[in-house]
């Protein structure tokens, strides 16, 4: 694709995106938190990424005695930079990756959207959704024992080969 068929064909280049997203949206997820490592094909399991997942979200859900500053303007910021770095990000796959004739973006892949996420937590993270007692500790702890489980599932797999 060039800059002219994205001015030309605004349309064509939104639903482009759009298909991106729908089409690979949950690899994109997975891949972010290591659902592919590296060249050599290595995955692990299903439970280990879902577990990944969700200490992930868990870690932006606030405890009920945390004090929260009212930082609406922060969450809007965050959220907007994030969409906005995400554009960019398929945008410049679009001009770079994506042949004219393609229906979805080429080249987008999950860990480009690693260092944007944070951003998209502190945008959610608000006083809908709050947890009875502070769980950082058992977060770390739960991410410890998920990389473990990752290490000796890759070295699982290497030992078969």
């Amino acid at each position: 694709m060039t800059v002219q068929d994205v001015v030309l064909h605004p349309l064509r280049t939104i639903k482009m995106l759009f298909n991106t997203l729908l089409r690979n949206g949950q690899w994109y997820l997975y891949s972010a938190v290591g659902s592919e490592l590296g060249w050599l094909e290595i995955r692990p399991s299903a439970v280990l990424i879902m577990g990944f997942i969700g200490t992930t979200v868990l870690s932006v859900v606030p405890a009920e005695q945390e004090t929260e500053k009212r930082f609406s303007k922060e969450r809007r910021i965050s959220l907007e930079v994030f969409g906005l770095s995400v554009l960019c990000i398929m945008g410049t796959l679009l001009l770079s990756s994506t042949y004219k004739t393609s229906e979805i973006v080429g080249g987008v892949q999950g860990r480009y959207f690693i260092p944007v996420l944070p951003l998209l937590g502190i945008a959610l993270r608000g006083k809908w959704l709050k947890i009875e007692k502070n769980i950082d500790e058992k977060l770390i702890c739960s991410m410890g024992i998920l990389n473990l489980l990752v290490l000796i599932d890759v070295f699982r797999i290497i030992a078969v080969r």
